[in-house]
């Protein structure tokens, strides 16, 4: 669960349709099974070095997410999930895709 609220920000370093790479700030310290919402989708560190956090990524993620636009370079929007007894100051959220939507029409 994640809170909607930016920690952080990012570089990606490397991005292919099945990975991604972040520089990630000098502070943080992720380890393999670290869960974190980056641009606001769920995902999982794979492999994990000093300052940096590799991901592994899937089609249904790159497709319905903006992930799969990301560019070398681009930064990124981080957040770590909260741990129970956190205090809450932004809503709950998953980050995971549960569906997807088509917008009919919007009024005002």
């Amino acid at each position: 669960m994640f809170q909607g609220i930016i920690e952080h920000t990012a570089t990606v370093i490397k991005h292919t349709p099945s990975n991604l790479v972040l520089k990630l700030p000098i502070t943080w310290r992720l380890k393999v099974g670290s869960s974190v919402a980056v641009n606001g989708t769920c995902l999982t560190v794979v492999k994990a070095r000093p300052g940096c956090a590799y991901f592994d990524l899937n089609r249904e993620t790159t497709s319905l997410t903006n992930l799969g636009n990301l560019q070398t370079g681009d930064p990124v929007n981080l957040e770590l999930p909260i741990r129970l007894g956190d205090p809450i100051s932004g809503h709950l959220v998953l980050g995971h895709v549960g569906g997807i939507a088509e917008l009919s029409s919007i009024r005002k």
